[in-house]
């Protein structure tokens, strides 16, 4: 029998089984999920079977194979409906796009990844896909480079242990130039990236502070390059920070120094 302080091996497996569900795998069956945990197919049969009935898989009728439940959808709701955040920057969120018709996106981090908490798509057809739960490299992304650079020293040089993924020809993979990088960002409160997680897409990213003045988020708008061009990246990383700064004086954010540009679009 488990003592109190031990964690219960059933709801550890159930746990494991749902998160090896991802959007490139999608369905499994119960000789696969047996396979990935190492545990026998008469326990993965119960703990799926236990999951159906709570909504949390799905099972296909003719393949026998599972799927992540709308039951997750809605656990998923609420957390986001609980985060703080996500309800100070809806609303700039919404003017941020109206504003440049460009994909918006809200990142925190969790543990050591970076994700997606909230988004807002771009209206126009060509543009960068995203999607909430997802996320992007720290050091490679916009996003992630702010909420990098507010990390303690410490903290950033466990983060950025060599080797560095490299995902295009513009990934800084160099730890020092990185290090330089963090620091414009926080004497200029914004971060870009040209081309360096995905090749022709462009992004600048703002940090979102709470009323302690902890950075908390990032907020970042993402689009192709032809629309986000590095000569109209001044305009853009004006609006950025507005946003980011509405979002964080809605936390009890009291920001000191030059007021908001309140950036238009040419």
């Amino acid at each position: 029998m488990a003592s109190p302080r031990q964690p219960l091996q059933t709801v550890v497996n159930a746990l494991a089984t749902l998160r090896l569900f991802t959007v490139d795998r999608e369905w499994l069956g119960v000789r696969e999920v047996a396979r990935l945990l190492v545990l026998n197919s008469a326990t993965v049969h119960n703990l799926l079977r236990t999951l159906a009935a709570t909504g949390l898989v799905e099972q296909d009728a003719e393949t026998k194979k599972y799927r992540l439940g709308l039951g997750i959808v809605q656990l998923a709701g609420t957390k986001l409906g609980q985060l703080d955040v996500v309800t100070a920057a809806s609303s700039p969120m919404k003017a941020l796009l109206e504003k440049t018709r460009e994909t918006v996106i809200l990142s925190v981090l969790y543990g050591d990844d970076l994700l997606y908490v909230a988004k807002l798509e771009s209206p126009q057809p060509i543009r960068v896909a995203s999607r909430v739960g997802g996320g992007a490299p720290i050091h490679a992304s916009a996003v992630g480079k702010v909420l990098l650079a507010f990390q303690t020293d410490a903290e950033i040089g466990r983060l950025l242990r060599a080797p560095l993924k490299r995902y295009t020809a513009e990934t800084v993979t160099d730890v020092r130039k990185l290090r330089a990088e963090l620091q414009h960002i926080r004497t200029h409160d914004f971060a870009v990236d040209l081309g360096g997680y995905i090749p022709d897409v462009h992004a600048v990213a703002a940090p979102i502070r709470d009323a302690g003045g902890h950075v908390i988020a990032s907020l970042g708008l993402v689009a192709p390059a032809s629309r986000l061009p590095a000569i109209k990246l001044k305009t853009f990383a004006a609006l950025v920070k507005d946003t980011a700064r509405e979002s964080s004086g809605a936390l009890g954010y009291k920001y000191v120094g030059p007021q908001p540009t309140h950036a238009r679009m040419n």
